[in-house]
């Protein structure tokens, strides 16, 4: 399975199969080594400890697109919902008098386009569900349907709490990206360590090598040769 001995070169997968053997390994050599019962459990919880990191980082990273998905979706209803309310204030323009049609158009923003940024969008529904709010005051004698505007407002609350969501969540896999990284580099470390002892002790061709996760040196692969017990 492994091609050489390049560990901070390993895909992930590949650096989890290395701990795993590694930990087998040391049952098997890690006396015979020198290591001491003591030094074979810290080992060997350094090689059982990336599978749990590499998992949290993985959930994290689910949630956080199952999040985004859901914030799609939502983002997609609040535009229905925005569009709806722009439609509604238009035919208002259309029946009421220039004066009236003129600041409609422009409390509402009918007068530009629907942004494409989320951010800009958020602004404008805020911005209409405001100038819905304000009309009584604004402009007394002015009653307009609620319907469409309540449901631009449920729309944008929605979406806001999906997008809080997701800052939570990324903030969560930022830090167990973080800590992935460092146990990956805690894990190299150690592979480094456990090689050179190796080594040292049986010199760099002896198959017992692959037992701890490492290749012995004429089996691995290069661009130019194939091992050489290899068919």
């Amino acid at each position: 399975m492994f091609k050489n001995n390049a560990f901070t070169l390993d895909r992930m997968n590949i650096l989890m199969e290395r701990m795993n053997q590694l930990s087998n390994g040391l049952d098997k050599y890690g006396t015979e080594l020198a290591y001491t019962p003591e030094e074979i459990d810290e080992i060997k919880s350094i090689c059982d400890s990336l599978h749990d990191y590499a998992n949290d980082q993985n959930k994290e990273d689910a949630d956080v697109a199952g999040l985004y998905a859901g914030l799609h979706d939502e983002e997609g209803k609040m535009l229905k919902a925005l569009y709806d309310c722009r439609k509604f204030v238009r035919g208002e323009v259309d029946f009421g008098d220039e004066t009236t049609g003129k600041y409609l158009e422009e409390r509402f923003r009918l007068d530009e386009m629907v942004p494409k940024r989320r951010v800009e969008r958020v602004k404008m529904a805020e911005d209409i569900i405001e100038a819905f709010d304000n009309l009584p005051a604004e402009l007394p004698g002015l009653v307009f349907a609620d319907v469409p505007f309540e449901r631009l407002r449920a729309k944008l609350a929605a979406t806001n709490g999906y997008w809080d969501q997701v800052q939570k969540e990324r903030a969560e896999l930022k830090a167990a990206t973080a800590s992935l990284r460092r146990k990956r580099t805690e894990c190299v470390k150690t592979l480094r360590r456990v090689y050179l002892r190796a080594t040292s002790f049986w010199g760099i061709n002896d198959f017992r090598l692959l037992e701890l996760g490492m290749v012995h040196k004429s089996g691995i692969w290069t661009y130019k040769k194939k091992p050489e017990n290899s068919d």
